[in-house]
């Protein structure tokens, strides 16, 4: 997950399997790690919204994924 990421969570085509990484709060993942990464995905927030927890925004994706393949 990356919050300046241009994938939107729930238009991102993510099939197959798949390895989330989520980083701390402030300083979120190294770019060692993002270097890695195929796709950086994004949790869109409401206005006023600043950040997500990251437990919370994984618990988002984990759900998101398990509503899409049922």
């Amino acid at each position: 997950l990356d919050p300046a990421a241009g994938h939107d969570l729930y238009g991102a085509s993510l099939p197959g399997a798949l390895v989330l990484a989520i980083g701390a709060e402030g300083p979120g993942l190294s770019e060692r790690l993002r270097s890695f990464a195929a796709i950086r995905l994004r949790i869109p927030l409401a206005d006023g919204v600043e950040s997500l927890n990251a437990t919370v925004a994984a618990a988002v994706v984990l759900f998101e994924l398990r509503r899409r393949r049922g």
